[in-house]
């Protein structure tokens, strides 16, 4: 049986994962760890907070940091590139600007008659 891959959220993340309000994250890359494609089911963890099943929507794109567009950035609610580096910086104390970073699409899997399959510890 296949083991799903984690995708692990800062605890403060839950509440805009769960309204639909962000469905992207900029990571510092990591072979093995941040390589997904389209259709992928994950279970994304917020630290005590929640846990929820993402399906991907996209295949991860890989960039230099520097490289990534400000219209991502701003999709995952930075307010370009050089606010997305100096926030990535409180997560990857070693991200350059040449750093390759992993953008990661999600969105939160509905499960028929129960609704979301996210679970909330407030």
């Amino acid at each position: 049986m296949h083991t799903p891959k984690t995708l692990a959220f800062a605890e403060h993340f839950v509440e805009p994962v769960y309204a639909e309000e962000k469905q992207i994250t900029l990571r510092n890359y990591r072979e093995g760890a941040h390589d997904f494609t389209e259709g992928e089911l994950v279970i994304g963890t917020f630290g005590g907070r929640g846990v929820a099943l993402l399906r991907i929507t996209a295949d991860t794109e890989l960039l230099p940091l520097g490289e990534v567009p400000d219209n991502v950035a701003q999709e995952d609610g930075f307010e370009s590139t050089a606010d997305a580096y100096r926030g990535l910086l409180d997560y990857y104390t070693d991200i350059t600007l040449e750093s390759t970073v992993a953008i990661v699409r999600f969105e939160i899997c509905e499960m028929p008659e129960s609704g979301s399959a996210f679970f909330i510890n407030f």
